[in-house]
């Protein structure tokens, strides 16, 4: 009786046959199966495989096994796990990027999920501090099997541009003096410029110049000079 070979399935079954059965008379049905299993379902090379005799069949009472078990030898290699990073997309912001968008998992077996593997996922690639508008890499890494032979696949961080200036703008809540006028003094949300009132205020979160601002009155765009 032999033992196949398999690739990481995470159980402990095994094909074995050759078993033949002799010494049934002729005309009695008898029917001889071997069920076989490995100690353990992990990959391993020369593993023992420990497997039964059964007989079954309309005339299998009339028979007695003269051997019902035996061991033979058998490999599991490892299984094929794919780890993807999921790609990513911001918006400018100024801020380096870091970290990832998660991953997803082909390949794995049996039911199993990432808590069958070891280590810790992590990213490494162009996208980690990334500032700039562009495409950058996103490639994880981290995580181990010796049931798994892992294959890491790069995602992509696209940073865009800003759409509009909206995305970048937030209430102004402080004093400010406007570009070529005298000073305002914001009351409430409406901010007022000598004896008119105008929508609130905004200004640039990530202008390059904290002095020169820019800033959307009534629908029109302008710059703020001076601290905020």
């Amino acid at each position: 009786t032999t033992a196949a070979d398999k690739t990481y399935d995470a159980t402990t079954s095994v094909s074995v046959n050759g078993g033949t059965l002799s010494g049934v008379i002729s005309g009695d049905t008898v029917v001889f199966s071997q069920l076989g299993s490995f100690g353990d379902k992990n990959v391993g090379t020369g593993k023992t495989v420990t497997y039964s005799n059964r007989i079954s069949g309309t005339d299998s009472g009339n028979y007695v096994l003269d051997s019902t078990s035996g061991s033979a030898t058998a490999s599991i290699t490892p299984a094929f796990l794919t780890i993807t990073a999921n790609n990513a997309a911001v918006t400018y912001s100024g801020s380096a990027y870091s970290g990832g968008n998660g991953v997803s998992y082909s390949g794995l077996v049996g039911g199993e999920d990432a808590s069958v593997l070891s280590g810790n996922l992590h990213y490494s690639g162009t996208s980690q501090g990334a500032v700039a508008v562009g495409s950058y890499v996103i490639a994880p890494g981290g995580l181990s099997s010796s049931n798994y032979i892992i294959s890491f696949v790069d995602g992509t961080l696209t940073i865009r541009p800003v759409g509009n200036l909206s995305d970048q703008l937030v209430p102004l809540l402080s004093w400010y003096y406007p570009h070529g006028s005298s000073a305002g003094q914001q009351q409430g949300t409406q901010p007022v410029f000598g004896n008119q009132q105008h929508t609130p205020l905004l200004f640039a979160q990530g202008s390059s110049a904290v002095n020169d601002l820019i800033v959307v009155i009534d629908g029109g765009v302008g710059h703020v000079d001076g601290g905020v």
